[in-house]
């Protein structure tokens, strides 16, 4: 990526340099339709592998329209404090049963998706995975997103933690939430009963449109 910019010497000139069209972001779990946007449009994507783990963000949760509206997934962790804790060190707890309960708002909100029967398998199977770790689970769910939709992303971790790159975008502290909008968007489940959403989790675009969500993230 290529931009034009004026160098100020004893003579104006018109300078072309070379703009590192890259972002950085924080692991997510099934993140929001928004920053996948940004990460397929980029040139290579820095995920942040040595930040500590910050709560009440994308990195343990998404959101789906269903029935009643806007629907929360959440992934718990193990008990104790996380605010200091290595992003790559935050255990998941399976003391209760959560994956039952959001398998099953996942079929409440997208059992009647056009490409649900195609993906949901694979993905429950990696919520019953018992991974042990939110890195993990987030790696996996990034892997299945990435082969369903067809994508093509150089994805590269962090090797240190930077409160600045040179890249073009730092998401890291990206928190747009779902909102309704008059934009042309996707048809989703439940737009006849709550109108167009902007911002859901990927998923819910991928069981909408299936491979044809390359065209929505790229367009």
């Amino acid at each position: 990526m290529y931009r034009w910019y004026w160098k100020l010497s004893d003579q104006r000139q018109c300078v072309y340099t070379e703009v590192v069209a890259g972002v950085v972001v924080t692991t997510t779990f099934l993140g929001p339709v928004g920053l996948w946007r940004a990460m397929t449009r980029a040139d290579y994507v820095l995920i942040e592998a040595c930040e500590h783990y910050q709560k009440r963000s994308y990195r343990h949760r998404s959101y789906v329209m269903g029935p009643n509206g806007v629907q929360l997934l959440s992934v718990p962790l193990a008990s104790g404090k996380h605010s200091g804790q290595s992003i790559k060190d935050v255990l998941i707890s399976y003391e209760h049963d959560w994956v039952g309960p959001m398998l099953h708002t996942l079929r409440s909100a997208l059992g009647s998706a056009a490409y649900y029967d195609y993906y949901y398998d694979d993905l429950a199977d990696i919520l019953r995975g018992r991974h042990e770790t939110l890195w993990s689970l987030n790696e996996a769910c990034t892997q299945f997103i990435i082969k369903s939709i067809g994508l093509t992303l150089d994805l590269r971790e962090t090797t240190t933690y930077q409160k600045s790159y040179e890249v073009e975008s730092d998401l890291r502290s990206y928190q747009l939430k779902p909102a309704p909008s008059d934009a042309a968007g996707y048809e989703q489940v439940w737009s006849d009963r709550h109108g167009y959403w902007d911002n859901l989790s990927v998923v819910d675009l991928l069981f909408c449109l299936g491979p044809e969500s390359v065209l929505y993230l790229t367009s």
